[in-house]
């Protein structure tokens, strides 16, 4: 999905609407993604796939556009973080 309007501030996804992406659109994104936050990317993506024949919900939409905005404000941590926090 390419962002059709964006607020001024990077990395607020909670306002930005979206449009349908092409594939090399999507490349290119994933290319900007930090390393510290491919682990979350790559879960979300391997659900994508293995449920490829269950299309997104609108509630799956607000989900992902609710998670973007937890990782834009960090909100979030890494699992390896919680777990060395806890000693795991």
């Amino acid at each position: 999905m390419r962002i059709v309007r964006s607020l001024p501030r990077r990395g607020d996804y909670s306002q930005r609407i979206y449009a349908p992406m092409t594939r090399q659109e999507v490349h290119e994104l994933i290319d900007e993604i930090p390393d510290e936050r491919l682990d979350s990317v790559a879960a979300i993506l391997v659900e994508i796939v293995e449920d490829e024949d269950e299309p997104l919900t609108a509630p799956d939409v607000v989900g992902l556009n609710e998670s973007n905005a937890d990782v834009a404000a960090e909100r979030v941590r890494p699992m390896r973080q919680v777990e060395a926090e806890l000693g795991l």
